[in-house]
């Protein structure tokens, strides 16, 4: 196992002993409330860019920059424009 660059070992260790003891909901819970903290963060990092983008064109913004390389161009277009219409 490799462990992360930007953590000291002790930390990475401290860590994991932390979230072992976790019952199976807790880490669960942890896991929904690090991937709400992760859109939080690429949604202002998208409006720092371009701070007028209404909701529906960051969905589109979030769509391109997670999942946007998994679909040909014809099948990304598609989604994004079912995206600015709402009907996703």
């Amino acid at each position: 196992m490799n462990l992360p660059l930007d953590t000291h070992s002790w930390a990475y260790w401290k860590q994991m002993e932390i979230i072992q003891a976790m019952s199976p909901a807790e880490r669960f819970l942890l896991g929904i409330n690090l991937c709400n903290d992760g859109r939080k963060m690429m949604v202002a990092s998208i409006l720092r860019e371009q701070p007028h983008l209404s909701e529906r064109e960051i969905a589109v913004a979030i769509f391109e920059r997670m999942h946007g390389h998994l679909f040909s161009p014809e099948k990304r277009e598609q989604i994004k424009a079912s995206l600015r219409a709402g009907t996703t």
